[in-house]
């Protein structure tokens, strides 16, 4: 991987590896219990992406994958700098070719994907226009999923 192709600082490409822990975190932890469907759903989804056509989100999810083999602790309760941090990843991110939008667009598609694992489902809705599309949880999800989503969509600069 060369960093240099995406036009990252090695801090920045750390920051953007470690925001789908952070959405993770959020997400999973937004009913104060991570449990094993949300970790299993998690993993999956970083397998999946880390085979992806868009260089940076190949690139990122594979560290991220290689760090999570040994580091399962770092999937835990969102610590209070988490909506601090993904308002920077989003900062980042905006530097990637077209703004970003791939890449926080999969961000939003991975914390979706850990609330619905969770038993709730979720209706994702894309309009035109917009930094990157717009999304709308259904009625199904729990108030502490959907304001989790929320503040990681807000934080990621995602208009719902």
């Amino acid at each position: 991987m060369a960093l240099e192709t995406h036009g990252l600082t090695d801090s920045d490409f750390r920051l953007l590896t470690k925001a789908p822990i952070l959405i993770f975190n959020m997400v999973a932890a937004a009913d104060e219990n991570i449990d094993r469907r949300e970790i299993a759903s998690f993993k999956e989804l970083i397998e999946a992406f880390a085979a992806s056509d868009s260089p940076v989100i190949r690139d990122v999810m594979r560290a991220l994958s290689a760090e999570l083999e040994s580091a399962d602790h770092l999937l835990m309760l969102p610590t209070p700098e988490a909506e601090a941090e993904l308002a920077e990843v989003g900062r980042v991110s905006s530097a990637l070719p077209e703004g970003g939008k791939e890449f926080r667009m999969c961000l939003m598609e991975l914390g979706t994907a850990i609330a619905e694992s969770s038993g709730k489902q979720l209706t994702r809705t894309y309009t035109v226009g917009g930094v990157a599309g717009g999304w709308q949880p259904s009625s199904g999800v729990s108030a502490h999923e959907r304001a989790a989503l929320e503040a990681v969509a807000a934080a990621l600069g995602i208009d719902p």
